[in-house]
């Protein structure tokens, strides 16, 4: 497992990149399917926000509980930006 810096910087990276995608694609298509893709950069950022409350919020647990912790917040950031990026490819595909 990796430390708590470390886990933040994987969700920065994650959601950003996410985020520059939606944006990129805004910008080349001159605002195509707007209201969609700020949707998905909304849930982007509400996903970021929750895993840092997360990340941050460990303090009454027990070494064993911290890995668990953890581990279910790599989970969930892998799930989650999975599920933005497909909504992402599918809006952009339609």
């Amino acid at each position: 497992m990796a430390n708590r810096r470390g886990i933040k910087k994987d969700i920065q990276f994650i959601i950003h990149d996410l985020i520059d995608e939606c944006c990129a694609y805004l910008i080349l298509k001159d605002g195509a399917k707007e209201e969609e893709i700020n949707a998905i950069i909304d849930e982007a950022v509400e996903l970021y926000d929750n895993l840092m409350r997360r990340v941050n919020n460990h303090n009454n647990l027990s070494n064993k509980e911290v890995k668990k912790h953890f581990s279910d917040i790599y989970n969930d950031l892998e799930n989650k930006s999975i599920e933005l990026t497909k909504a992402l490819n599918k809006t952009v595909a339609a």
